[in-house]
Order: structure tokens, then sequence, then C-alpha cells
């Protein structure tokens, strides 16, 4: 064989091998959902660059023939071209259209994205990220990102075969969510995350006249609840929807707010001291204000001053609110909530019900 055969024996070997190589890599930058929580970081706005690795876009002007995925354990729902493949991932879905696949073989007609419930953290992912192709693979951007008027972070990132990948961390209803895509089809994919809807949560009834009522005649106080809850009476007293499950309590008293996500307890707290509400607060520096809470507000119900506090998370720094009342000189009543923010309004509707009794 002569040497100029040779050559371009090897330069096609060498071509083929790159192919190779190319495809293999892209398979293995498809980002999955794992199971941890995600955290919240620092943002910035480096701008990005996409790859020209589809046909030119043509933006459609209606969505009406377009599929429905709606999953209401999920907590959303979102529409997608007939032509796109829909196959259950863990805790989700992903769309991909046929031809993702193809690419560098062929272009691509369309994209490539997964929507699943996470616990990733954030810090975990991108460690994922920068040991995947080091020095290559690595974090380019991090910005907030709004998704159907919903805060979540994006984390956008580069890999060896140049690519840049998206991965959208985002809460709602006290459910964490990884969306994640590529440049491959980038615009289509977009296209289709516009018809993405978080499900909202039925809201308890607001006419609070057919609300029950919940009456203690131990320490003399009662209020209502809405009628599509449930009243339970096991260790602690606590109101929640119907469909929810049982909520864990640690020992010691303390709610474990993790496993807690859409419940009000009652709880009766001891004063021995026989102090008021506002030295209760400020007894032994025992209520710190930006540590302990954000803000309380004192009313009065029948003569008698009662506390609406904003609680700070010990958990996650969240806000939470509670209720404190006198029962008597040596017992406090609080109401505290662990709602997630669609539902907080039904907490202030049952202290706005709240009454003492003889």
């Amino acid at each position: 064989m002569s040497t100029t055969k040779k050559f371009s024996l090897i330069l096609l070997i060498a071509a083929i091998a790159v192919i190779l190589w190319y495809a293999i890599s892209l398979s293995k930058k498809q980002v999955q959902p794992e199971n941890n929580r995600p955290v919240e970081i620092a943002t910035t706005t480096e701008e990005v660059n996409i790859a020209s690795t589809t046909e030119p876009v043509v933006v459609a002007t209606s969505t009406k023939d377009w599929l429905t995925y709606r999953n209401e354990e999920y907590g959303f729902e979102i529409k997608y071209p007939k032509d796109y493949l829909m196959k259950k991932i863990k805790g989700g879905i992903n769309l991909k259209h046929p031809t993702y696949d193809l690419v560098p073989i062929s272009p691509a007609k369309g994209g490539s994205v997964s929507i699943a419930l996470t616990n990733t953290k954030i810090e975990d992912h991108i460690k994922a990220i920068e040991n995947t192709d080091p020095p290559l693979s690595r974090v380019i951007s991090q910005k907030e990102y709004i998704l159907d008027d919903v805060k979540g972070i994006e984390i956008i990132s580069t890999y060896a075969e140049g690519l840049d990948y998206y991965d959208i961390f985002i809460k709602y209803n006290n459910k964490n969510y990884l969306v994640s895509y590529g440049d491959i089809g980038y615009n289509y994919t977009k296209e289709i995350l516009n018809t993405f809807e978080f499900i909202k949560p039925v809201m308890a009834s607001t006419n609070i006249e057919d609300w029950p009522a919940y009456r203690n005649e131990e320490y003399g106080f009662e209020f209502q609840y809405p009628k599509t809850w449930t009243y339970n009476k096991g260790e602690y007293v606590s109101f929640r929807p119907s469909s929810q499950k049982d909520c864990t309590l640690n020992t010691g008293r303390t709610v474990k707010e993790s496993s807690c996500s859409d419940e009000i307890f009652l709880f009766i707290e001891p004063n021995d001291k026989k102090l008021s509400l506002g030295e209760f607060f400020r007894d032994k520096g025992r209520w710190k204000k930006g540590e302990d809470y954000e803000d309380i507000k004192e009313f009065t119900i029948g003569n008698i001053i009662v506390y609406k506090v904003t609680l700070i998370s010990a958990y996650d720094g969240s806000r939470l609110e509670s209720f404190w009342a006198p029962l008597s000189d040596e017992k406090f009543l609080e109401l505290k909530e662990f709602l997630p923010k669609e539902n907080k309004s039904v907490f202030n509707q049952m202290i706005s019900t709240f009454k003492f009794i003889k």
C-alpha cells in the first residue's frame, strides 16, 4: 500500500473515532435528576452563547395540536408537539424529538428536556459538573430564572464537546424540581417550556360561615377551620387538608418541619412563672428578634391581649406564622402553621374566627 493511501486511511479512521467520541460524550451529558435537596447560592449574570446544532427554527404559531402531559402527584403540566417522544423517568418525564439522538450525523429538528422532582443540592450538582471532564467541564453562569411566575436558579454549564447545558432548580408548593436541557434544539425546548404550568393547590373555601368549629371547654376557646380539612387529635392537636399525609414529630415536641408541609398545630405552652405574653417573650432572652422571630403584632380579642408572631424557621430560614393567647395564669395557647405560601391565608382566616368562651 502506498504512503498516500496509508495516510488517507489513517485520516478516515481518525475522523470516525472523533465522531464516535462526540456522540458518546453527548449522550453522557444528558443531566438526570437525583434525590438531593436544592439550596440557593449566589447568582451571576454572565452572558452565554448558544451553539448552532439544529436546523433553523420556525416558531410555532399555535400549540392547539400539541399534546398535554399533566400529573397531579408531580404538580405540573406541560404541552409538547405530537411528534415528540414522552418517556417517564424517576419523579417526572423526558420529552425528546426523535431526531435528537441523530446529532452529529444529521441536524436535530427538536430538542430534549427533562422535568422531575429532585432533592439534588445545587452545590453537589456543580461538583458533579466540574468532575466530569476537568478542566473543560465547568459552570459558566448562575442566575435567577422565572418559570410560570415562580423564581428559581438556572445553572448553565459547558463540557468538553463544546456544548452548553441548562439546569433550572425551582421550588413550588413544597416540591423541588429540576428542569434540564441542552444546546441541541434549544429554541424548540424554550417553546415547550413556555407552556409549562405548576398545578395550583386547591384553596379552602373562603366562606367561613360554613366552616366547622373546634371548641375546647377545658381552656375556654374556640375557632373555625376549613370544612375541607380534618381535625386530628393525637399527641398534639392539628388541622390539615384531608389529602395531607401524617406529619411526624420529634420527641420533645419540636415539629419536624421537613415532614410537616401543610398543617397547623395547636400547642398548650406552660407558663409556670405566670408571665404576661410580653414578659414571656422577653424572659431570659429566649426570643431574639432577627434570630427567632422577625415581627410581633399585638392586638386584642375580647379585651385580652394576643400576639401574632412571624417566626424564623431554624430548619431553612423560611417565615412561619404563629398565634399566641393567654389561657390562664399558667398556660398559653400557640397555633403554629407549616403551610406553603399559597395556603397561608387559611391560617389568618382561622385566627379571625378565634374567640374566648366561658
